[in-house]
Formats: C-alpha cells, sequence, structure tokens
C-alpha cells in the first residue's frame, strides 16, 4: 500500500507508513517519472513522501546497500552500474504519467564502483564515485590519487578504446575526461605496405578530452602517437588536435580501424620515423593530402 510504483522480492521486507526497507537477495523495480530502476542489493529503503491530492507525483528517496546491479533504464539509452552504496531521488509515476525529464532527479554510487553505459556511445569504467543528474549527464571520479579506468567505443562499430583520467563525464552523444591517456585500437595513419603489414595502434593525452559523434578531440598539450602498418611512428604534439572517427576499410589490407584525419592547431611539431619532421601553426592530414600552415611552416 505504500506505493503502487514499485515491487520488491526480498527474504525480509518491513513495512511502515512511510518507507519499506528490504534486507538479503533485494530484487526492487521502482518506476520513476524520467527512469525505471531494476536493483539487486543486500539491502534497499524506499521512502515517499505522503500523498498530495494537488500534486501529480510523489517525491521518493531510495537508499541501497551491497549493490550488486543497478538497471537505469531511459528513453534511448541504458546505464547500469554495481557499488557498495547507491542513493537516488526523484517523483515516483504512480498514475500512468509517460517518462519525462525531472529537476530532481539525481544518482549517487559509492565505494567500487563499476558503470556500463549504451547510447550511442559505448563506456564501461571503474572508479569510486558515480552520479547521473536530472539531465541523464554521467560523472565517474577517482578518489585521491587514483585515476578513473574506461573502455568501450566512441561511437558503434567505432573506434574501441582504452583510457584512464581524473574523471570521466558522458551522456549519451558526448564524452569528456580530464588528463586522459588514451589507447586507440587504430591505425593512426593511411599506409598501405607492399607485404604484409603489421596491427597499428594509436596513444593519445592532453589536458581534457572531448568526443563526440565525428571526432576526439585532445584540448591543452595533447600528445599523440602511433604506429602505421609499415611499422613506422609517427608523433605529433600541439595545442590541440582532432582525430577523425575512422571506417571499417578492407579494400588493400584486412579489416581494422583507422583515423580518417588529424588536425593540429595552436601550434605543433611532428616526426615521421625516417620521413622527416615539420613544425608550423596548423596542421591537417587526411589520406588524400596534408596541408601545413605556419609563419613560416617547415618540412
Amino acid at each position: 500500500g505504500l506505493t503502487e510504483a514499485a515491487a520488491f522480492d526480498a527474504e525480509e521486507i518491513d513495512v511502515y507508513p512511510d518507507r519499506l526497507e528490504a534486507r538479503a537477495g533485494c530484487r526492487t523495480v521502482v518506476h520513476a517519472l524520467d527512469r525505471e530502476y531494476r536493483l539487486t542489493t543486500d539491502f534497499v529503503r524506499l521512502s515517499v513522501e505522503p500523498r498530495d491530492p494537488e500534486e501529480a507525483a510523489r517525491p521518493f528517496t531510495l537508499e541501497c546497500e551491497g549493490v550488486h546491479e543497478a538497471r537505469l533504464s531511459e528513453v534511448g539509452f541504458e546505464t547500469t552500474c554495481a557499488s557498495q552504496t547507491l542513493l537516488a531521488n526523484g517523483l515516483l509515476r504512480e498514475r500512468g504519467e509517460p517518462a519525462q525529464r525531472i529537476d530532481a532527479s539525481r544518482v549517487t554510487a559509492r565505494g567500487r564502483v563499476e558503470v556500463h553505459h549504451f547510447g550511442q556511445l559505448e563506456l564501461h569504467g571503474a572508479g569510486d564515485l558515480f552520479t547521473l543528474d536530472a539531465t541523464g549527464i554521467g560523472r565517474l571520479e577517482a578518489g585521491d590519487d587514483k585515476r578513473v579506468t574506461a573502455w568501450g567505443r566512441f561511437a558503434e562499430n567505432s573506434l574501441p578504446y582504452e583510457m584512464t583520467a581524473s574523471y570521466v563525464r558522458f551522456d549519451p552523444t558526448t564524452l569528456d575526461a580530464g588528463s586522459p591517456r588514451v589507447y586507440l585500437d587504430a591505425t593512426l595513419l593511411p599506409v598501405f605496405p607492399t607485404g604484409a603489414g603489421i596491427g597499428g595502434f594509436t596513444e593519445a593525452r592532453g589536458d581534457s578530452l572531448r568526443v563526440d559523434a565525428q571526432s576526439v578531440w585532445l584540448l591543452g598539450n595533447a600528445h599523440v602517437e602511433g604506429i602505421d602498418r609499415s611499422g613506422k611512428k609517427l608523433v605529433l604534439d600541439a595545442s590541440s588536435v582532432r582525430l577523425d572517427g575512422d571506417v571499417k576499410d578492407a579494400s588493400k589490407v584486412e579489416s581494422g580501424h583507422w583515423i580518417r584525419g588529424i588536425e593540429a592547431i595552436g601550434g605543433f611539431n611532428a616526426s615521421y620515423e625516417e620521413g622527416g619532421r615539420a613544425s608550423g601553426d596548423s596542421f591537417l592530414f587526411t589520406r588524400e593530402r596534408a596541408v601545413l600552415l605556419g609563419a613560416p611552416a617547415d618540412l
């Protein structure tokens, strides 16, 4: 009788006028206005404010311990997490209201956090603190002197990555990270050796990272290096660097991930093993052409 917007299954359930507590093997479903919660926990407490006939929805607080899985489903994407504790606030969906965004919603998970997010980008991460706000923006952080670990794909069927960072912030279409060190399973230069090629890779770091559906931006003190299919290394340092997303190219060599283009701005220095050096104000490289700008540019 507490609310028709939640369901519980556990070894022990205690019901009070304003809350419900469940212990041991808890499986909980809560229907909120903005998302659905499906939880597997050791303990859960759902507190609900008294019903006000003039209000369409009632505020709730969800407190969990020993969170084995928390599945947070919204229209178009889903985020799951595991943690030692989880706290969620929002409004219950009790009268068949359609899903909608609300300002009061927030999720906070603490302690040995694992996060999995599936939207237009894919992210799996580990840290100490995870928050999900009312706008659907997630943020994963690590404790003192530690770093977040994350991996996934920057877009569906696109660049696979691994990275460490001071924090990772994401929504269904974009990702930001602080002080990132990123490893991309992708060849940096479209060089096709005549013989058998080797697998290429790309490593990148900078002050911050910004990823959208088209590009990967390293902003501030950007450093990118990679090995092409012939085994030669390109090293690029610049104020900021943009890496274009990849395509799978099986026309000349076996299928694999490729960086389509590289752009450096704010001054750059580049070197290509056994192939020379370049510097200038900006640099653009694609499979079709290379453009260097500067006063002067040097090659």
